[in-house]
């Protein structure tokens, strides 16, 4: 279309500016602003060229061009070029101004705006103001904070936002994600490039948004209730999603994001998911059950409840199909049940709440959260001997390992509110970074309040944290192995930033 409309141009009806120049050859210098702008040129033979910022040659005679920049105005010039000596050729377009919004976290921090060491804006944030298109660098920075910079050339509409880690933090949070009502859980897909978060307090029941931008995919509504837990299927095409007001499981396509199923697992107040190596099975912890319940994923129906200890909550089955590991939030202990027998064996004991287990089966050794003794415990699975692995901060409630297993992350949700747990309370929440084989603290951050849901991406790079009580997401992004295990100043400093 901007050929055709440039070839169709006459010097008569058209009354453009003029450049024009005798030199002794056909050269032309372009001096363009900005540089990268298009430049589409048409001869008075009606012959294409499209011309660049620099220098060209080109044939004698009267030229029309079309210069255009997305986010600038369109230019139009008319210049002839005649054989002698070469001269150069300004163009400059006009800058168009657009939206940029700015905002971070903390809100706390100050927003800096600068143009070639000329300050647009300085002040608080967020921030929502119109700058002229062009190249700016802008910064969030605060006391005892790393400062953090973006220089682009900005051409549209832009939101920025911008995450700032404490000096000596070594997982740096790249976003912020703002979701619905109480978020329980996170969940990477297995290819890496979403996150699923079970709102409690929903509808809707399931939300889920792009690792790489933070952009919302899907809103899914489970009935009239909230959701609580995830698990997705071996090849990533299906998700299933607990919820404890209908004790039941919804069976979701993980593409289309299509409800398929709901299957109830005939006990009350499900919580916890995790399927059998094989695929056939899904095991739900059930709360006030007091037993997990074995679904049948082919039947759609429970093939057989196994009988728990006190309110039953974390789950792993071992991936050579012969164990299913319980523990017991309750009672404080961790029970092996036996899925060809479906008989029990108590293999921990001594918690005073036992959450949440992960296991690491190549080094036989299970990690077992503590919540309300700040600990988090190490079995060896061949003697079932336990081992105090760390101390961590108040109600530590979600552990999750990274893929080579070197690294434990441990969520904890800080101190209660003396009105009860589901109000904010005076501390901040924590994560912390753990080696998983000598129980050295490598790295702490300041969560929000209550971090509860904790996954980590496939590849290790990424560790997405929810708020409970802030309805947010928040994505780190995680340094190799080696680098974590040298270990940051951060866990010396920390316990200043945990009273709000």
């Amino acid at each position: 279309m901007v050929l055709m409309f440039l070839l169709g141009l006459s010097c008569s009806n058209m009354h453009l500016p003029r450049w024009a120049w005798r030199a002794s050859t056909a050269a032309v210098q372009l001096q363009l602003e900005p540089p990268d702008a298009t430049v589409h040129a048409v001869s008075e033979s009606g012959e294409l060229h499209e011309w660049i910022d620099g220098v060209q040659e080109a044939e004698p005679g009267e030229w029309t061009l079309q210069i255009e920049r997305e986010g600038w105005n369109t230019k139009w010039l008319e210049v002839e070029i005649m054989s002698g000596e070469m001269n150069t050729v300004p163009i400059r377009l006009s800058a168009l101004p657009h939206r940029l919004t700015i905002d971070g976290y903390p809100q706390s921090g100050r927003a800096s705006i600068s143009r070639k060491g000329e300050i647009l804006y300085q002040g608080d944030i967020p921030v929502t103001m119109d700058v002229l298109a062009g190249d700016i660098k802008i910064a969030l920075y605060e006391d005892g904070r790393e400062l953090k910079q973006r220089s682009f050339v900005h051409d549209g509409d832009r939101k920025e936002f911008f995450c700032l880690d404490h000096f000596g933090q070594l997982l740096a949070c790249e976003r912020q994600i703002n979701v619905g009502p109480a978020p329980k859980a996170v969940a990477f897909s297995p290819d890496g490039t979403q996150i699923w978060t079970a709102l409690l307090a929903g509808p809707p029941s399931v939300e889920v948004y792009s690792s790489d931008t933070g952009e919302q995919l899907a809103s899914i509504m489970l009935e009239k209730h909230g959701a609580v837990e995830l698990e997705f299927s071996q090849d990533g095409r299906r998700v299933w999603a607990s919820q404890m007001n209908t004790s039941s499981v919804f069976e979701i396509d993980a593409a289309t994001f299509e409800v398929l199923r709901q299957l109830p697992s005939r006990s009350s107040w499900s919580k916890v998911l995790e399927k059998s190596y094989d695929g056939q099975h899904l095991y739900v912890s059930n709360w006030v059950g007091d037993n997990v319940s074995e679904i049948d994923l082919a039947a759609g129906g429970v093939s057989r409840l196994l009988k728990t200890h006190d309110t039953p909550r974390g789950l792993w089955a071992s991936s050579n199909g012969l164990y299913l590991y319980v523990s017991s939030f309750g009672k404080g202990t961790v029970q092996r049940f036996n899925l060809q027998t479906g008989k029990s064996k108590t293999i921990f004991t001594g918690a005073t709440a036992a959450r949440h287990i992960v296991l690491d089966e190549e080094r036989q050794r299970m990690y077992v959260s503590d919540l309300r003794a700040r600990q988090v415990w190490v079995v060896d699975l061949e003697s079932f001997e336990k081992t105090p692995l760390v101390k961590v901060e108040r109600n530590p409630n979600t552990i999750v390992l990274s893929p080579d297993k070197r690294i434990l992350f441990v969520s904890c949700r800080g101190r209660n509110n003396a009105k009860g747990y589901t109000k904010r309370g005076p501390d901040w929440g924590t994560i912390f970074v753990v080696d998983a084989l000598e129980g050295r603290v490598l790295d702490v951050i300041i969560g929000g309040n209550q971090p509860t849901g904790l996954a980590i991406s496939p590849d290790g790079r990424r560790l997405a944290s929810s708020d409970f009580l802030d309805n947010r997401i928040r994505v780190f992004s995680v340094p190799p192995t080696e680098q974590l295990l040298i270990g940051g100043t951060r866990v010396m400093e920390y316990e200043k930033d945990l009273l709000k």
